[in-house]
Formats: structure tokens, sequence, C-alpha cells
């Protein structure tokens, strides 16, 4: 999905312009490719003249003119951010949000003004902060484990979200820091920004980094968990929406290891196209302004500021971090597990990977790759993302459920505590009439984007809105998947069918999946999906007749003592190890296990309880 930005914004706008004008200045007339008006406030007249082409309007009595924006705004009388979510709204673009809620954060009993704490107050001054600064960031002075302490507040429109506690002391070196729990992950330092249109917005590393770039009179937010990735950028989700009014973000981290990977998940995840990073003469902005760095000096490495590096040749030093974590570091920087431990020893799904899952029509695809991302979802802590259009949305839910429960026991109070859980970890995508295929990378992109996911579930590639004839545009998806999840480091779990064969009592292989050979050619892996529907016949008419094992025929026990389903890795690019892994269906929790009759695991209940299959 497209970055939306006011420069996207304002072009949509324009691209509608004569409907727009028609409601913001009802009383104006077309004249060729202008609409003119008396003024922005809709009185009769021609000195207003708004170009229908995209240009924007002037308002030759006041002398005033813009863009489409800022004609919102002039016309609503609003400010820039209501502008922004207004003018979405009126475009129609939707921004899906998780269904999430988060504790109340309260102010802690022991808050006095930085002015009656010397301690605190000393402290900021030694930072080169001043006490305007610190006035309007609303610190406060606290006490942490019984010691002076910074009480840094994270407001948005005046409302306390989430806070922080920062002691002076550092004990062997080691800050002291206590957060509000269970509060919502945002920016600090929102309460300074103006609700105007600005160039750009600073995104740094610490509250004081926030601070410090105030008295440089520019405007910071600091992430509240500091460098790194994954979780400690959580805000991203809660905050996309907000950051929509910056054409430009210039990223300031430190410029330490975990300041570098930061850096390169906000560019990846807020759009490497408007992302710009700051390279500062020292380790960050407040070292610069304890250093008595100019003010211009810094404006110019604002000014200087380049988009992160996307170089297509590099040395392989780039690289050498990465490989050393992938070859010695902890298995979970490879992938994460599938939800038996017997094949987990052999593979596991790999990040930065698309992996082909095929079989012929009822033996179990959908079911064994929502298994493998539900168990991803809760025991890989894997945000995953489901598009499975050929089931209405309450019927996969059901199948969902149970696949989490195992148990037919299901309470209201169990039911909504199921829902709870998979908010947190799952997604569902829906689409509408269009260019699915787009759509859905556009979607793709944007759920890595904002959520952070890491497994995408396509089931199937026949539901993409691709002919099964169409093999160009088989392969240019693919292709486009297998671009995205190298840019992005995710994993795709993608559906095929099978070609129809002469029976489906015998496994289909690698050249069976149905459509352009390219599909096989483009992706990691390939697994095909095999139930024994010839034992699971056998088995009923055992049950049916009440027949024991010893009064089955040779040929009967033969059957009987075969896998009720199987797993085939017939392609492998990571490792070259191909191998069939026998499983069971559970056919009543549409669940695949290692032994028959093995004992269901609950995925929502406290770690690793078992429930009977009840």
């Amino acid at each position: 999905m497209k970055t939306i930005t006011p420069k996207e914004i304002n072009s949509r706008l324009g691209s509608q312009a004569e409907r727009l004008v028609e409601m913001l200045l009802p009383a104006g007339k077309k004249n060729g490719r202008e609409w003119k008006v008396g003024s922005v406030d809709g009185g009769t007249g021609q000195s207003c003249q708004v170009n229908l082409d995209g240009k924007g309007f002037i308002d030759f009595a006041t002398g005033e003119s813009g863009d489409y924006i800022q004609l919102w705004m002039e016309t609503q009388g609003c400010d820039f951010p209501t502008a922004i979510e207004e003018c979405k709204t009126w475009l129609g673009i939707e921004e899906p949000v998780r269904a999430k809620v988060y504790a109340k954060a309260e102010k802690t009993q022991t808050l006095k003004s930085v002015a009656k704490n010397p301690t605190v107050g000393e402290y900021l001054k030694t930072r080169k902060l001043s006490d305007q600064t610190i006035a309007d960031f609303k610190i406060a002075a606290d006490t942490l484990h019984g010691k002076p302490a910074i009480f840094f507040p994270y407001l948005r429109n005046d409302e306390l979200i989430h806070w922080k506690q920062m002691g002076i002391e550092r004990p062997n070196g080691k800050k002291q820091i206590m957060t509000s729990q269970k509060t919502e992950p945002c920016l600090f330092g929102w309460q300074t920004v103006p609700a105007v249109r600005m160039p750009y917005i600073i995104i740094c590393e610490g509250e004081i980094d926030a601070m410090s770039w105030y008295e440089y009179g520019l405007f910071g937010l600091s992430v509240p968990f500091g460098g790194g990735d994954g979780a400690k950028q959580a805000w991203i989700e809660t905050e996309y929406s907000n950051l929509t009014r910056f054409d430009s973000i210039l990223i300031s981290m430190d410029s330490d290891e975990p300041g570098k990977i930061a850096a390169k998940e906000l560019a990846n995840r807020l759009g490497i196209d408007r992302c710009k990073l700051v390279n500062l003469p020292h380790k960050d902005i407040n070292e610069c302004l304890m250093k008595g760095v100019s003010k211009e000096e810094i404006y110019k490495c604002c000014d200087m500021a380049k988009q992160m590096d996307i170089d297509e040749i590099k040395s392989p030093s780039a690289y050498q971090q990465s490989t050393y974590d992938w070859m010695f570091g902890d298995k979970t920087v490879r992938g994460f597990d599938t939800p038996w431990e017997k094949v987990n020893d052999i593979i596991r799904l790999g990040y930065s990977e698309i992996s082909l899952w095929n079989g012929v029509n009822g033996h179990g695809k959908s079911e064994i790759v929502n298994q493998c991302g539900l168990h991803a979802a809760f025991y890989g802590n894997v945000p995953t993302m489901i598009y499975s259009p050929e089931l209405r949305p309450e019927l996969l839910m059901e199948r969902i459920i149970k696949q989490c429960t195992g148990t037919s026991k299901i309470t209201k109070e169990y039911f909504n505590e199921v829902f709870e859980q998979l908010n947190e970890k799952i997604w569902i995508a829906e689409l509408k009439k269009g260019d699915k295929s787009k759509t859905l990378l556009e979607i793709m992109e944007y759920a890595y984007r904002r959520f952070g996911m890491k497994l995408f579930i396509i089931d199937s590639l026949m539901k993409c809105g691709i002919s099964d004839d169409d093999y160009n545009g088989q392969k240019a998806f693919v292709d486009s998947l297998a671009e995205f999840k190298n840019r992005t480091g995710v994993h795709v779990m993608l559906v095929t069918h099978s070609r129809k064969c002469e029976s489906e009592e015998r496994p289909t292989g690698k050249m069976d999946v149905k459509g352009s050979s390219s599909i096989t050619d483009l992706v990691d892996s390939v697994y095909i999906i095999f139930r024994n529907k010839a034992r699971e016949k056998l088995l009923d008419h055992m049950q049916e007749l009440n027949l024991d094992y010893t009064e089955l025929e040779e040929k009967q026990q033969k059957l009987y003592n075969s896998g009720g389903a199987y797993l085939k890795l017939v392609k492998n690019r990571i490792s070259g190890t191909e191998k069939d892994f026998k499983l069971y269906f559970n056919q009543k929790y549409n669940l695949f296990t290692e032994r028959e009759g093995q004992t269901i695991r609950s995925y929502v209940e406290a770690p690793l309880r078992s429930v009977s299959n009840g």
C-alpha cells in the first residue's frame, strides 16, 4: 500500500478537484478549467480561483494561495492535522486499526515540579536543557527506588498516554528506568509539535534527545523503548496514522549498533521513500548540544540528510554481522517452528522465504497452513496475516477457534478469551472488488509497515484474481511476492492446487502444481499435503462393523499401519533436504498431529496446557 502523505493526499484531492470545490465552495461557478468564487469564505464573485487540474488555489483579494489541503483548512476553519484526517475520510482512505484496549496511564503519586527538586533540575541543566524546554515538555520530578528521578509524560492532545521514569543516579553505569504498564506505546514529544504543516519531523532515540532538538528550534519525537527492532518499535502501529501529516521523516538514532538496526526498521516500515538518515558530528543530538555544536551546523545536517542506503552492490562486510547471526546465533533468527517436533528437526519456516503448499482438494491445505500460522503466532510471537477468501470469515474463524482450543467445550467466556488473544496475534485480510493481486500486495505492504507482520498466508493463488491460464500473470505475482519477502524479511505461505489426477489416493508431486511452471521455480520450498483417504475409509469401516485389527486382511493391515497423512517436502532451496513426514489428521479439530489420537494442545490457555479431545 502506497505511503499516505500530505503530498499523496493533495494529489488525490487534485484528481477530484471538481467534486471537491462543489462541496467546499458551492457558491462558485466553473469557468474553463477554473472554479471562481468571491473568497475562501464562499461569497459570490471571482476573486478566488481554484484550478481544476491539480494546481491548487489563489485568492487575489487577500493574496492567499496554496494546495488543496490548504484550501480545505481555509474553508473548514481547521488546523493541519484535522484537515489531513478529514481529507482522508472524504477520499475514502481507510486505515485498519487493531481492536486493542490499553490501560489508562495514571500519574505517580510522588510528582513534583522540577523547580521544587533541585537535584532533577540541576541534572537537566547539565544536559544543557533550558527552563523553557523543561516547561514546554511538561517534565516533572519524581522518585524511583527512593532516589530522585525524571518523569517524562508521553502526551497526545494533552492526554497522558504513557510515562517513563528515569533515575538520576546510575549504579554500575546502568540506567534505572520504569514505565507505565500495559499502556499504549507511543512517541514522546507531541506536546511541543504545532498543529501546522511542517517540512519534516525528526524521530530520535531518547526523551533527552527530543528535548535537545527542541533547543535547536526543531521538533523531535522520541521512540519509547530505545534502539533495536521488533517489539522495541511496537509504537509504529499506534502512531502510523499520526505520522501521515509529514511528507518527510528524519531519523536520528544513536550511532551504535542498536541505533542502526532501529533506523533500518523505521525506514522500512514508515516508508523508505520518505525517510532520511541524519548524520550528526557526535553520538546523538544531546551530545552535540552539550559540546556547543552551532544551530547552523545542525540545520545543515538536517538539510544533508540522506535516504537509507539502498545500493544494489555491497561489499561482503555489509553482510558480516547478519551472516554471523545466521550461522552461529539464536535459531529464531532463521525463522520459526512448525507445530511438529519431528519436522522441526529437519526444517524451519525461514524468514525472507516463500513456501508453497500444494495438494488435491479436500486434503487439508487450508488447515495445515492455518495451523502453522497459529503456532507461529502463539509460540513464536510471529504476527500473522491470513488471506482465505474461499471461506466466509465466520466459518474461517470457527475453524481457527477449533484449532486454537482443541475442544468443543467452548463457553462464552472462553470464546471471548480466544478472540482477545487472537486480536493480539493475527489479522484477516478481506479484499473488495478490483485488481485483487495488486490490492493484496498493497495490503501486505501496509500490514508489514504498520503492524510488523512477519508471516503472510495466501489461501490460495487461484483466489488472487489471476486466471488459471494466465501464466504470465501468475509468474508476475509470485515474482512480486519474492521481491516483497526479500526486501522485508517476511515469510509467505502460498497455497496452490494440484492438477486433476486419476485418483486422490496417491500423493501428488512438484510437477503436479496447477498453473505456470514458474511458480515452483520462484519459491524457496514446496510442500505436498496428502490425507490417506483410503485409510480413513478403512477406519470408518472398522468402527461401523466393530472390527479389530486382527480381523483385517493382510492388505488392510498394511493400509492400517500406513500414515494417516503425509507432509512431503519436495523442494528445499535452503538446505537441499527433501523428506516425507508421517502425520495424522484430526477431522474434529482440523489439525494435523504427529501421533494418532494425540492429546490436542490448546494455543490459548496457559503455556503448553493440554485439553482432552472433548
